[in-house]
C-alpha cells in the first residue's frame, strides 16, 4: 500500500514484533509496495526480516461479516503456505511462528501481523513477465504446487467462487438515479457504472453460467496460489520464489493459469507437459472474468463508502476504469 494504515503507527509493529517474535531492538522502516497489506523492513541484531499488517475491516466480504470470520480464512491461507514451506517446497515464502507458535498477532481489535524471511533478489514493477523463460519457470512452480495432494494439507479452504462485495456492487447497480457524495470519487464512479451498468450485468450472469458449469461437471481441484502474478515473484539466486500466499485456494487450476494464458497462450503447453493434465476452457475463462469482477466489486463499495483523496484510493480510481470497462469482456 502507497499510504500507511490508519490509526497505526510504526511503534505498534515493534511492540508486536517484539510481544510475538522476541525483536526487542527491532527497527522498522515502511515500505510503500504492494496493493491490500501493509508492509516494513524490520532489522534487528543485525539480521532482517519482512512484516505484514493486514486490516480485517477492509479484508472482509461484505460489511457484515464478523472481523473474526476474515481472520480465520487468513490463517487458514497462511497456515496452508507454512505446511507446504515445511513439505519441502522451498519457492513458498510463508510466515514465521510466533513464539506461541501462531502465524499472525493481534495488534488491535483491526490490524494483524505477520513476519516473514527477508528474501534478496530481484522484483519486478510491471504487470507482465520480462520474458518467455521466466513465465515457464513460474509455470514449473506452479505445476510442483499443483502436484501437492490437496487433501494432505487440511488448512486450505475450497474456492466457492463467490464475489466479495457482490451484494454492495448490485446495491450500487439500484442506486445509480441519486448522488452518492460520500468522497471524491462517489460521483465519478456512480457515472461510470450507470455507462455500464448493462453489459456489467450482462458479465455477472456470464460468471455465474460459467461457475455452474465448472460445478455441474466437478472440474478437479488443486492448491492454488491464486495470483501469481509477477510482482507475487522473487528471484533469487536458487530460482523464483512465489510470496504473497494470503490467496491459497483449493481449486481449479485454471485459477493459477488464467493471467500467465493471457501473456502467453503457449503456457498451457509447458503446463500440459510438465502436469498431463487438461486444461477446463470454462474454467480458465471464468477466473478470466471473476478477476475483473472481484475488482469492480471492491471498489464500487469502497467508493460508495465514505473517502478520502490518498495515493491509495488514486490507485484505486484508476484500477476500477480499467476494470470497469466492456471492451475487456
Amino acid at each position: 500500500m502507497l499510504s500507511r494504515p490508519e490509526g497505526l503507527a510504526d511503534d505498534d509493529v515493534v511492540r508486536g514484533l517484539c510481544e510475538g517474535w522476541g525483536l526487542r531492538t527491532a527497527e522498522v522502516v515502511y515500505a510503500p509496495v504492494g496493493f491490500g497489506s501493509y508492509h516494513w523492513q524490520v532489522r534487528a541484531g543485525g539480521a532482517r526480516w519482512f512484516a505484514t499488517v493486514d486490516d480485517m475491516h477492509a479484508r472482509r466480504w461484505d460489511v457484515s461479516e464478523p472481523v473474526v470470520m476474515t481472520r480465520s480464512r487468513l490463517t487458514a491461507a497462511l497456515a496452508g503456505s507454512r505446511w507446504l514451506r515445511d513439505a519441502g517446497l522451498d519457492f513458498v515464502v510463508a510466515p514465521l511462528p510466533d513464539e506461541s507458535g501462531g502465524l499472525l498477532r493481534a495488534l488491535d481489535e483491526r490490524y494483524v501481523l505477520a513476519l516473514y524471511p527477508f528474501v534478496e533478489g530481484r522484483t519486478h514493477t510491471e504487470d507482465t513477465y520480462p520474458d518467455r523463460e521466466e513465465r515457464a519457470a513460474v509455470v514449473g512452480r506452479l505445476a510442483a504446487l499443483h502436484g501437492i495432494n490437496p487433501s494432505a494439507c487440511t488448512d486450505v479452504s475450497a474456492d466457492d467462487f463467490a464475489l466479495p462485495d457482490l451484494t454492495g456492487l448490485r446495491e450500487a447497480m439500484a442506486d445509480l438515479q441519486s448522488p452518492w457524495g460520500a468522497g471524491p470519487f462517489a460521483e465519478p464512479t456512480r457515472d461510470l457504472l450507470a455507462r455500464h451498468a448493462r453489459p456489467l450485468a450482462g458479465l455477472l450472469e456470464r460468471y455465474f453460467g460459467l461457475v455452474a458449469s465448472v460445478v455441474e461437471r466437478g472440474v478437479g481441484r488443486v492448491l492454488t496460489h491464486g495470483e501469481p502474478h509477477p510482482g507475487n515473484t522473487i528471484g533469487t539466486d536458487t530460482g523464483i520464489v512465489l510470496i504473497d500466499w494470503d490467496t491459497l485456494l483449493r481449486a481449479p487450476p485454471e485459477r493459477d493459469l488464467w493471467s500467465l494464458h493471457v501473456e502467453d497462450p503457449e503456457v498451457l503447453d509447458v503446463y500440459r507437459t510438465l502436469t498431463g493434465r487438461v486444461i477446463d476452457q470454462d474454467a480458465l475463462q471464468l477466473y478470466r472474468l471473476r478477476w475483473d469482477l472481484t475488482e469492480v466489486c471492491l471498489y464500487v463499495t469502497q467508493f460508495r463508502r465514505p473517502h478520502q483523496y490518498s495515493e491509495d484510493t488514486t490507485e484505486a480510481w484508476e484500477a476500477l476504469q480499467h476494470h470497469l470497462d466492456p471492451t475487456r469482456w
